[in-house]
């Protein structure tokens, strides 16, 4: 029998986002996650604080798809759905009901927390983990680098960078069905490579997902007794475009604009 959630109000959340940003690059390893929480590329394990880092094959081997599975993941971040009107993300315990976010949450070098308990409408921009090179979770204080949000820690979602000397294609794809339920989907693709062999390149990605819904959502108020209202209300659709390019104009020097743009309903 399909379960059904008996609601006085209820209230949909919709946010979009577009974040331009400029921010320094980070470089790739097949032996070591090269991370940039310190500003500067260092080997995790040379980083003089707390933090885990996720590789992309890390992400799609253990089926990491949103911030609600890295906090599975990563000991010491917990990840509080039912927060509102903030990020209801916290590290080590460190959260506030209202004001300042107490954990910084950055899409490359753009923060994009909000502050909480303002209105219920704000909520952050989790990144949807699609060609994500790597996803770094900092625990501990962060303020002289990421300023006074970031007081309990600061989660980084860092995109693939363009390549400058070859073409790759990236893509991913997954189905799944719920008893009685909407069918769960997605389907991304990634891609980019040099425009100029070793100055200047490129990388574009579309990527899709819905989580289907399986409770239904019924009228209970003076007014109306077991009305069907919503059939699978508690589905999450979230899609996302992004484009970038990587400029080397002189060796040590690099610049990459990017564009990013999501929906999440």
């Amino acid at each position: 029998m399909k379960k059904h959630l008996t609601m006085k109000m209820f209230a949909g959340v919709s946010v979009g986002a577009i974040v331009i940003g400029v921010g320094p690059v980070s470089a790739q390893s097949t032996d070591e996650i090269i991370v940039t929480a310190t500003k500067r590329e260092q080997s995790i394990s040379d980083v003089p604080i707390s933090i885990a880092a996720l590789g992309r094959q890390s992400l799609d081997k253990q089926g990491i798809r949103d911030i609600s599975d890295v906090a599975l993941t990563v000991p010491g971040l917990r990840m509080d759905d039912r927060a509102v009107g903030g990020s209801g993300i916290s590290i080590r315990g460190i959260f506030s009901n209202t004001g300042a976010s107490t954990t910084g949450v950055y899409i490359d070098d753009t923060s994009v927390a909000v502050r909480t308990g303002i209105d219920a409408n704000m909520q952050p921009i989790y990144a949807g983990l699609f060609d994500i090179d790597r996803v770094e979770v900092l625990r501990g204080p962060q303020g002289t680098l990421y300023g006074a949000g970031s007081e309990g820690g600061t989660v980084r979602f860092i995109s693939t960078r363009p390549s400058l000397d070859e073409y790759s294609i990236y893509s991913r794809a997954e189905a799944a069905t719920t008893k009685e339920g909407e069918p769960t989907y997605e389907v991304g693709v990634a891609g980019g490579g040099p425009i100029v062999d070793g100055v200047l390149g490129f990388r574009a990605s579309l990527w899709k997902r819905q989580d289907g819904g399986w409770l239904d959502r019924i009228a209970d108020t003076e007014f109306d007794d077991g009305r069907l209202l919503e059939e699978d209300s508690n589905r999450n659709t979230t899609h996302s475009a992004r484009a970038s390019l990587l400029w080397r104009p002189a060796e040590g020097v690099s610049v990459m604009p990017s564009f990013y743009f999501q929906d999440a309903r």
